[in-house]
């Protein structure tokens, strides 16, 4: 078994080189890349000591001008998150066997089942979000002629539904696909005769670790639930204990092998500082829904939109000044 992690973007963010790190330091048995397609990326890995994988980000040029999405939308974010699937398999094909990709934010407890994910049958894995949207969170790759195949079948979907997501293309495998499917359990009446835990696609970590400040006006807000997310987290306590996470809610008790940390806390994200972190999140739990400050992303927020209306209204200056002068 393998893990694949990657990162597309001119820059890569201090939360995924801690979380590489993490993985790397409690899972050193296993088999470690981070797929990246920038040179400021490469450097960060080098300098930390992430072994990784370099692929050009213009060889999904083409791809990525099938996408009828957002594509100023945080740099490319929509095009990136699938053009990521083919980025991942330029570097599996120099890994041997079973792999795993996990998302950059998604920290894993220190009972991750590697052994239960050997003996899977089936082609790929992953958890679903809701009825039609599934998450590579934690996504499984028999090996790298399947990550071919469900490659050419993005492909084929980006070419029918070109407004379609990462989240999308996934939610329509889990129903009708070539490639044997199977549905990681991320709530409770989920299917357990493989994997005895949950893995969080993003209801489990959105609700204890919060939603990404960015969607906020750099605020993370706490025990958010979001109606379509089919993980009905509402209800249960969270705990940690010797790197492990189990959630329960009276008689019930799983393990949650994996985290999907999407306010990108790097405290929660880095095992050095995770068991403390977690016991300060335990104790907003106690409260109601509740929203905290995160200064860092706000402050960026507000000189972006402070040096956009500078712009826009210098712009409108300029423009009279040359119409009053005609």
């Amino acid at each position: 078994m393998n893990i694949i992690q990657c990162y597309l973007g001119k820059k890569l963010p201090r939360y995924a080189v801690l979380n590489a790190k993490s993985i790397i330091s409690d899972f050193p048995d296993v088999p470690y890349v981070l797929v990246i397609d920038s040179f400021r990326s490469v450097i960060k890995s080098r300098f930390n000591r992430i072994p990784y994988f370099y692929v050009n980000s213009n060889n999904f040029k083409d791809f990525g001008n099938l996408l009828e999405v957002d594509k100023k939308f945080r740099n490319g974010f929509w095009i990136n998150t699938s053009a990521r699937f083919l980025a991942i398999n330029s570097a599996a094909k120099f890994v041997s066997g079973a792999f795993i990709h996990i998302e950059s934010d998604v920290i894993l407890g220190t009972d991750f089942p590697f052994s239960a994910f050997s003996d899977l049958n089936a082609d790929v894995a992953f958890p679903l979000e809701s009825y039609s949207k599934g998450c590579a969170s934690v996504l499984f790759f028999k090996n790298s002629d399947v990550s071919q195949k469900f490659c050419e079948e993005l492909l084929d979907h980006v070419k029918i539904l070109p407004k379609t997501t990462d989240m999308h293309f996934l939610g329509s495998l889990s129903t009708s696909s070539n490639l044997s499917i199977s549905i990681l359990p991320s709530k409770e009446d989920d299917d357990f005769s493989t994997f005895q835990g949950f893995f969080d696609s993003t209801s489990w970590g959105q609700y204890f670790s919060g939603i990404d400040p960015r969607n906020n006006n750099g605020y993370i807000k706490y025990h958010s639930t979001h109606p379509e997310h089919t993980s009905k987290v509402f209800g249960y306590d969270f705990h940690y204990n010797q790197g492990c996470i189990e959630v329960s809610k009276n008689s019930l008790k799983f393990p949650l092998f994996a985290m999907h940390v999407h306010s990108k806390n790097k405290k929660l994200i880095c095992s050095e500082t995770r068991a403390g972190e977690f016991q300060r999140l335990l104790q907003l739990q106690l409260g109601p829904s509740l929203s905290e400050l995160a200064p860092v992303v706000f402050l960026k927020i507000f000189i972006y939109r402070y040096f956009k209306k500078a712009i826009t209204l210098s712009m409108r200056i300029l423009s009279f000044k040359r119409y009053r002068s005609k």
